[in-house]
């Protein structure tokens, strides 16, 4: 008999705060006050995970003996045998089938039609880029990472999409960036994790050196820095804005600090924790990145859409 807890692990609803990068624009595009936007979001914030998903079958379906070499991913489903190949399969073409049928259908009834065939232009994006990391992408080195870090562009398009709204050009890039800095630091993670065996698992492994692992590294580290602080003193780019953002946007001047830290404090994590790098979710149980960001979100909040009249 299947067991929930089996197909749960197999579409990973773990990994699913991936999605939150959906919420961008309701953030930083002046729509966090406007209540009317936030449940077209959640619903497509549901489509966009099932969509990822789909893509997390799929690669499971195609790894499946490359996982019974690895020392964590034998354990799952799949490789496991708790769940068969063919269940798979039926699962995965049911998914895709319902995805396509809310983001076609569902979403019409909360966003205008320009919009739902835009939302779905990302969704498809989202199931290709995805097809094409399993199939191509995945062996070649950088290149598997930067089409991870893509997906992460087309979720936050798709938010936009649902919102209608214009967005920073500096975000889509941070964003981006984001994403790069996270598949580096698994990718080092990983190679330590597998050991001499790496490769039996994944051969694009080889092509990582360490000395290459840590120059990739040090330059995402400095552009995801440097492009945060330049979206901050610069602001967004007349045209890409969105709505306008109270005067005051300076106070923003005040969270570079804290995201130098947040940035450095997750290096440490990885480097001490390894597994927090291959699942960057574990790092919300460190209590000092969770205060920093929390204190992050309120300077952001502040800076957007609130004004301190003995600041201006």
């Amino acid at each position: 008999m299947v067991n929930f807890k089996d197909i749960k692990d197999l579409i990973r609803i773990r990994q699913w705060y991936k999605g939150i990068v959906i919420f961008s624009g309701l953030i930083f595009g002046g729509k966090l006050t406007d209540l009317s936007v936030y449940f077209p979001l959640f619903i497509g914030f549901f489509i966009i995970c099932l969509a990822s998903s789909c893509n997390y079958i799929y690669n499971d379906i195609r790894d499946i003996e490359k996982d019974k070499h690895h020392k964590e991913k034998c354990k799952r489903p799949l490789p496991s045998g708790r769940l068969s190949k063919r269940f798979a399969i039926v699962l995965l073409i049911f998914l895709v089938i319902f995805v396509f049928f809310l983001s076609t259908f569902i979403m019409r009834f909360f966003i205008d039609y320009n919009s739902t065939w835009r939302f779905n232009l990302m969704v498809l994006a989202i199931f290709i880029n995805g097809f094409l990391y399993n199939i191509y992408l995945k062996n070649h080195a950088f290149l598997d990472i930067i089409a991870l870090s893509m997906i992460y562009i087309w979720r936050t398009m798709a938010g936009i999409w649902i919102l209608n709204i214009s967005f920073s050009p500096w975000l889509y890039i941070l964003i981006f960036q984001l994403a790069m800095f996270l598949s580096i630091n698994k990718r080092k993670a990983d190679k330590e994790f597998c050991g001499e065996e790496s490769f039996k698992h994944k051969p694009i492994l080889l092509k990582y050196t360490d000395e290459l692992i840590r120059t990739a590294q040090n330059l995402i580290t400095v552009s995801l820095f440097m492009t945060y602080s330049v979206y901050v003193i610069v602001g967004p780019l007349v045209g890409f804005s969105g709505p306008e953002i109270t005067n005051n946007r300076g106070f923003m001047l005040f969270s570079i600090p804290i995201m130098m830290y947040i940035i450095l404090r997750f290096l440490y994590l990885t480097n001490v924790k390894p597994q927090i790098a291959r699942n960057p979710e574990k790092a919300f149980k460190d209590l000092d990145l969770v205060i920093a960001g929390v204190i992050l979100l309120i300077f952001i909040f502040i800076g957007n859409y609130v004004k301190i009249k003995w600041f201006i």
